[in-house]
C-alpha cells in the first residue's frame, strides 16, 4: 500500500508479470463450495535466445454458483505478451489482455417497512436468466532504453475497450402505508423537489 487520500487510504501498486527467459509452466485446479471450479495456466519461456524473444501466456476461468438461488458467474481472463530484448539496453514490450465476466446481480434482501424482510438468505429478488456482462479488453506497448548507468527511458502507450452490459430489475422497500395523493410516496416522506 503506497501513500494517498484515495478509499481505503492509499494506492496500491501493481505489475503484470512479465515474460522471462527462463522456461517455467504451471496449471492449477480449486474446488470450493456452491459448484465453485477455477482454473488457472501459465506459461513463460523464450521463444528465441538468440535473438532476445521471450513470451508469457496467463489463462484463468471462473464458474462459481451461490448459496443465493440463481446467483453466479464466469470469469475468462486471458493474457498473451512478448518482449524482444533488442540490445542489452533497449527492450521492447506488447501485452494483451482480455477479460469477460457474466454474473446475476445480488439485489440483497429488501426492507420491509423500516426492517428487513423476514425471509430466508438464500431468497433472491432477481430475475432468472438475466446477466450482467463486463467485457474488457486493453493493449500495451512499451519500451524501455538505458542511455547510462543513471539514465533509463520508458514510454508506453495503452489502448483500452470495455463493454457493459446490465440486465437487471431493482427493489426498493414494500411499504405498509402509501400517501394517497402521491401513490408513490410513503406516508411521512419529505418532498424535497416541490
Amino acid at each position: 500500500m503506497l501513500y494517498g487520500f484515495g478509499d481505503p487510504g492509499g494506492m496500491i501498486s501493481t505489475a503484470s508479470k512479465q515474460p522471462s527467459s527462463e522456461p517455467y509452466y504451471s496449471v492449477e485446479q480449486r474446488f470450493g463450495s456452491y459448484d465453485f471450479y477455477r482454473t488457472e495456466a501459465s506459461a513463460t519461456g523464450p521463444l528465441s535466445k538468440e535473438h532476445g524473444l521471450n513470451y508469457r501466456m496467463d489463462l484463468s476461468y471462473l464458474d462459481t454458483g451461490s448459496f443465493r438461488d440463481f446467483m453466479g458467474k464466469d470469469r475468462i481472463f486471458f493474457a498473451p505478451s512478448l518482449s524482444w530484448q533488442i540490445t542489452t539496453d533497449t527492450k521492447l514490450s506488447l501485452s494483451y489482455e482480455h477479460f469477460d465476466e457474466n454474473n446475476a446481480y445480488n439485489y440483497g434482501t429488501p426492507a420491509f417497512g423500516n426492517q428487513l424482510a423476514q425471509i430466508p438468505t438464500s431468497r433472491t429478488f432477481g430475475v432468472p436468466g438475466l446477466t450482467n456482462t463486463n467485457t474488457n479488453d486493453l493493449i500495451d506497448f512499451r519500451i524501455d532504453h538505458r542511455i547510462n548507468d543513471k539514465i533509463k527511458l520508458n514510454a508506453g502507450t495503452v489502448a483500452a475497450k470495455n463493454d457493459k452490459q446490465w440486465e437487471s430489475v431493482y427493489l426498493g422497500r414494500v411499504v405498509e402505508a402509501l400517501d394517497p395523493k402521491k401513490p408513490t410516496k410513503q406516508l411521512g416522506d419529505i418532498d424535497r423537489f416541490t
